[in-house]
């Protein structure tokens, strides 16, 4: 926040102020009404409306020929052809390209500006226990390797220590959440909402990030999207409801496909942001699991886009623009 200028800080308030100020100035601060609304999250969920489902049908029908090729893709594939989240899993173990938790975890974190390479991320893998339980809580404090083992191991520089533990933390998470023993279960709210928390706690374990299960308890901007709206702490709770029951909701999911819905579950949930940090790791994460969960190819952008890039197209896709990062997931599974 100290790389703000002062008239950006006044411009965003003032912005607030206006969409705010109409559902609570009539209201006295912290009485039970003004709680009352406050804890509901309606206001911030009318502002945003993450759910309309327009742009992401406009997306999906420009993109009918590539999706029929994807579709063509996941009924010849290794995956379980899972079209809804539902009670009817198919059973047997799901086979993985190589390598793929190494390139899915050295890019999510390449865009949160870790400098290790794909090369490192593999090593890394080899050195991890296997996962065999599908409850989260379980694993959580499974005994990893330490950071001054990675660096003996992978020829990382000491300095990278951090990154080493970014990079372990999210490879851990992935074999933990894309292991069959974890997908065949069948989902619901009240799940999904406590492996949520957990999952934020594997991601930034021995981190100076590191915090309880709560949700963050100050509010949040951000420089890469100066008007963004993020709920107020007081209405995480409620709207992180309303995304667990839309992401599980697969007759809701009919007329929309699993790729494309992928896309919005994952921005709905950076747009909800409720952690302190790590959002941005776990949003991809929890995409990972919507895809294999769908019979599709788990899988986060090209190779080659950057932060930058990524960043752009979650902007876009959060001002009602989201065919440029529903095209790049397409090419991503098709490559």
């Amino acid at each position: 926040m100290a790389l703000w200028t002062k008239s950006q800080l006044a411009s965003c308030t003032a912005y607030l102020k206006t969409l705010y100020g109409p559902h609570f100035s009539h209201l006295r601060p912290n009485s039970p009404k003004w709680i009352q609304l406050s804890r509901s999250g309606t206001v911030w969920d009318r502002i945003y409306d993450i759910r309309n489902d327009a742009p992401w049908k406009l997306a999906q029908r420009s993109l009918a020929s590539e999706l029929h090729h994807v579709d063509a893709i996941r009924k010849r594939g290794e995956f379980r052809d899972l079209t809804k989240l539902g009670p009817t899993l198919a059973q047997g173990p799901i086979r993985y390209d190589n390598n793929m938790f190494a390139n899915l975890a050295w890019k999510s974190c390449q865009i949160e500006h870790n400098s290790l390479s794909v090369g490192i991320s593999e090593q890394i893998e080899k050195r991890l226990p296997n996962v065999s339980s599908p409850d989260l809580e379980d694993i959580m404090d499974v005994k990893l390797p330490c950071a001054s083992d990675l660096v003996s191991a992978t020829g990382a520089r000491p300095d990278q220590r951090l990154e080493l533990v970014e990079l372990r933390n999210h490879l851990f998470a992935l074999k933990a959440t894309l292991h069959t023993a974890y997908l065949n279960q069948e989902p619901s709210t009240d799940n999904l909402l406590h492996d949520v928390k957990i999952l934020s706690q594997i991601l930034l374990r021995d981190t100076p990030h590191h915090h309880s299960v709560m949700y963050r308890k100050t509010t949040i901007q951000t420089k890469s999207d100066l008007y963004a709206v993020f709920p107020y702490p007081l209405e995480i709770e409620a709207n992180m409801e309303r995304w667990a029951k839309w992401t599980l909701n697969s007759s809701e999911a009919d007329s929309v496909h699993p790729l494309i819905r992928a896309v919005w579950m994952t921005l709905y949930f950076m747009s909800v942001h409720p952690f302190p940090d790590g959002n941005g790791r776990l949003s991809r994460v929890l995409q990972a699991v919507y895809m294999a969960r769908n019979g599709l190819v788990p899988v986060m952008c090209t190779p080659d886009l950057d932060r930058a890039g990524y960043i752009r197209m979650v902007v876009s896709a959060r001002d009602g623009r989201p065919q440029e990062w529903c095209e790049e997931i397409v090419r991503a599974t098709c490559q």
